[in-house]
């Protein structure tokens, strides 16, 4: 029987990792470091932008929640 770790290819860099480690974040591998460091390379601006979209997302979410009073969101990625 395989494991989750037995199916994760850490060869090539996810987009979910990607975010993670130019947002800061600790989850994710070498090659998903690279491929962000090339990304932030070509859009020196892509960091802010991308913390910036975080932020709207913790906005929004709050006043929905706070404000209107939504209880169950689904976050489709």
């Amino acid at each position: 029987m395989s494991s989750a770790g037995d199916r994760i290819d850490t060869s090539t860099a996810h987009s979910a990792r990607v975010y993670d480690y130019i947002l800061g974040g600790k989850d994710h591998y070498p090659v998903d470091a690279e491929a962000g460091d090339t990304m932030c390379e070509h859009w020196p601006a892509l960091p802010v932008h991308m913390l910036e979209n975080r932020r709207f997302m913790h906005r929004a979410g709050h006043y929905l929640a706070q404000e209107q009073g939504i209880r169950q969101f689904l976050d489709i990625g």
